[in-house]
């Protein structure tokens, strides 16, 4: 997780050329790494009920965090996420996708602060 920070770090200079593609990059690097947060706290599949990201953040909120802000920040980022993919490349700014990738990053430093505070 700490190499995931490090490489959202260098994405936030990437938005002046390539914002959608900092954007998308950051959202993979944060939903990975939402998965195996909640794989390392128990988090099982079910077969039936959604994405594995969507069941993740539900698990985490409910049963680890206690806490929805993590449900609602990532529900906001894939919102986002959303608004980015309807715009043409054009329109995606470099501003929009620096605030993206810095909030995966605040997310991404909560699942580690959940993580240390766990052992």
């Amino acid at each position: 997780m700490g190499n995931d920070l490090k490489t959202l770090e260098t994405l936030t200079s990437k938005p002046g050329q390539l914002p959608r593609e900092a954007i998308k990059d950051s959202w993979e690097i944060l939903s990975k790494n939402v998965i195996e947060t909640a794989k390392l706290f128990g988090f099982r599949r079910d077969e039936e009920d959604g994405s594995d990201l969507k069941q993740a953040v539900y698990f985490l909120s409910l049963d680890v965090l206690g806490s929805q802000g993590l449900m609602t920040d990532m529900y906001a980022l894939k919102t986002a996420l959303e608004e980015v993919e309807k715009k043409p490349d054009a329109d995606v700014s470099a501003k929009d996708a620096e605030v993206f990738v810095r909030s995966c990053m605040t997310v991404l430093r909560r699942l580690l602060q959940s993580l240390e505070g766990d052992r």
